[in-house]
C-alpha cells in the first residue's frame, strides 16, 4: 500500500472506530434505560441524533465519494454494490428503530442490531473495499477528505432542524 493509501486507510479506520464507539456508547445507554425503565425518551433521542448527525451523513458521504470510485471500476463494482446494499440495510434498521424507539424491548433489540450491522459493515469495508479503491484512486487522501466535506454538507442541509428530526427526511 502506498504512503497516501496507508494514510487514507488510517484516517478511515480512525473515523470508523470513533463511529463504532459513539454508537456503542449510545446503544448501551438505551439498553440501560430500557432495563431501568427510566430515561428512555432521552437516550433514544440521543441515539436518533447520532444517526442524523454522524452515522447516516457518513454513509451518504461515502457513497458520493469512495463508493463512486469503486462503482466505476470493474474489479470493485460488485463489492461496492454489496457495501451500498449494507447502507440500505442500515438505513432500514434506523428507520425501524425510529418507529419502535419508545418500546423498551423492541427499541433495545433494534439498537443492538444497528450496532452489530455497523461493526460488520465497517470491518468489511476496511478489509475488502477500501484497499482496492485506494489502490485505484489517484489521491486516496483527497478522497477521504471529500468524505468529511460530504458529511459537513449533509449536516449543513439540516438548517434549523435537529439531527434527530432530520432523520425523518431520510425516509421520505
Amino acid at each position: 500500500m502506498s504512503g497516501g493509501s496507508a494514510a487514507a486507510m488510517r484516517a478511515v479506520e480512525l473515523e470508523h472506530s470513533e463511529l463504532r464507539q459513539g454508537l456503542r456508547e449510545r446503544v448501551a445507554s438505551v439498553l440501560a434505560s430500557a432495563k431501568s425503565g427510566e430515561g428512555l425518551a432521552e437516550t433514544a433521542g440521543e441515539l436518533m441524533s447520532f444517526f442524523g448527525s454522524e452515522l447516516l451523513p457518513h454513509a451518504s458521504a461515502e457513497e458520493a465519494t469512495i463508493y463512486a470510485v469503486g462503482a466505476g471500476h470493474k474489479a470493485t463494482r460488485l463489492l461496492t454494490q454489496v457495501m451500498l446494499d449494507e447502507h440500505r440495510w442500515l438505513e432500514t434498521l434506523v428507520h425501524e428503530y425510529q418507529l419502535v424507539q419508545n418500546d423498551p424491548i423492541r427499541g433495545a433489540a433494534k439498537a443492538e442490531a444497528i450496532a452489530a450491522m455497523f461493526d460488520m459493515h465497517s470491518a468489511n469495508e476496511e478489509r475488502y473495499l477500501l484497499p482496492e479503491v485506494f489502490r485505484l484512486s489517484d489521491d486516496p487522501e483527497a478522497l477521504v477528505a471529500q468524505v468529511q466535506e460530504g458529511v459537513d454538507a449533509v449536516i449543513d442541509s439540516f438548517g434549523s432542524e435537529t439531527p434527530a428530526d432530520a432523520v425523518a427526511h431520510w425516509f421520505g
